[in-house]
Formats: structure tokens, sequence, C-alpha cells
């Protein structure tokens, strides 16, 4: 991964497609693809941001649960995909504290 601030983009635009995504195949696409963007971004952050590590499992979390490839806990897929916008903007800021 070179560019966080751009991996980032990328999993928020994977997660907005999971709102319209229909059946399994591309559910299964979207969360493969955001599977790989969250273990790149993990690596950056554990590397630049060790402190970020919560809010990189929030991300993991909710967005999985978002797909159906995570419990929900009993909540909606709603509060998940608010839930993984809200570690995803806690991730794009932390980019500003960072010096590279």
């Amino acid at each position: 991964m070179n560019d966080a601030k751009f991996t980032l983009e990328k999993a928020r635009e994977l997660l907005k497609a999971s709102k319209s995504a229909e059946g399994l195949i591309e559910q299964a696409g979207i969360f493969g693809a955001i599977s790989v963007l969250i273990r790149q971004l993990d690596v950056f952050f554990k590397d630049h941001a060790p402190h970020m590590s919560e809010n990189m499992e929030r991300l993991r979390w909710h967005s999985a649960a978002v797909l159906g490839y995570e419990t929900t806990n009993g909540k909606s897929s709603q509060d998940h995909y608010v839930w993984a916008l809200g570690a995803l903007g806690d991730l794009e800021s932390a980019l500003d504290d960072i010096d590279l």
C-alpha cells in the first residue's frame, strides 16, 4: 500500500456500495475487497499509529457485520454501517497527525 488516504477512501467507497449490494456473490465480493484493504491499513497503522488499533478493529467488525459476515449483536445493519463510517473518519483524522 502506497497511500493510506487513498486506501481509506476506497474502503469508504466499498462500504457505501455495501448498502446496495444484492445477493451473496455481490456481498462476498465487497467483503473480500474491503477485507484486503483493512489488512493493508492494519499494517500501516500498526507501524505509524498503533494507538488506532481499536478503530481498525471497529472498522473490521462493523463492515463485516454490514455485509453479513460477522455477528450483529442484535443491532441493525444501518447501525453497523454508521459505526464503520465513524471508524473510517477517526482513521482519516489520525493521518493528519502522522509524519511520513
